[in-house]
């Protein structure tokens, strides 16, 4: 494998770091050039911090730089003083995991018309590994479902055209989606909304004004997982 292809060789990493030996972060994903972790906090590019992790049951400390950070979404590093060892052995470890991590990535379609907001959210979930699909209102949304057939499905309740309400009746419907975990996502948070979207079938309910990107990611994992757990003792 080349330098330039190994540059994008990362797998998904979900361990604890931390930054500057007190801000505690989750990662997102790694390789041999850096990694990619959530701190909520913001750090201004072109700094360098120093991260603690340990990866592959090795611990490592290093200074990396802040190539990008969103408050939202998180932060990609890049290692600024990793021995040769210590690169070596992640990059070994990466490249032998990367077919494991990335046979078969999950499908998830977000449905919402707010575009930024699916952005904000696709952005996130494919640091995770995920493909995602996004779709602007429930009548294209089922249209996608037909060649997608998505693992999980987040989904806005008010929309044009189709809402969310007849989006989860067409899946709860449709043999070859009805297990499908859905993630209701929507800015209406009231204890009515929340039973009528769980009495329709769906799998979790998320407010926007209080749901990060990380957040909504840990959520579509657990879910993808019981839904996995599931299906091999069916």
């Amino acid at each position: 494998m080349s330098i330039d292809q190994r540059f994008y060789c990362r797998i998904p990493y979900a361990g604890d770091v931390v930054v500057n030996g007190a801000i505690h972060a989750k990662g997102s994903n790694i390789s041999e050039e850096g990694m990619y972790v959530f701190t909520g906090r913001p750090f201004v590019p072109g700094s360098t911090v120093r991260v603690e992790f340990s990866f592959g049951g090795r611990k490592f400390s290093t200074a990396a730089i802040v190539k990008s950070c969103d408050g939202s979404i998180g932060m990609g590093l890049n290692f600024a003083d990793l021995s040769d060892v210590e690169r070596e052995y992640i990059r070994r470890y990466v490249e032998e995991n990367y077919g494991k991590a990335h046979a078969e990535p999950k499908k998830v379609i977000i449905v919402d018309d707010n575009a930024a907001m699916r952005r904000m959210y696709k952005t996130r979930l494919g640091l995770d590994g995920y493909t995602v699909e996004e779709a602007q209102d429930g009548l294209e949304a089922v249209g996608k479902m037909q060649s997608v057939h998505p693992d999980l499905v987040v989904l806005d309740l008010y929309m044009k055209r189709m809402d969310g309400y007849k989006v989860l009746a067409h899946i709860r419907a449709n043999e070859a989606l009805k297990n499908t975990p859905v993630i209701i996502f929507s800015a209406r948070g009231t204890k009515n909304e929340i039973d009528r979207a769980m009495s329709a079938g769906a799998s979790k309910f998320l407010p926007k004004t209080t749901t990060s990107p990380v957040r909504l990611s840990e959520d579509v994992k657990n879910l993808l997982n019981a839904s996995r757990k599931t299906k091999k003792t069916a």
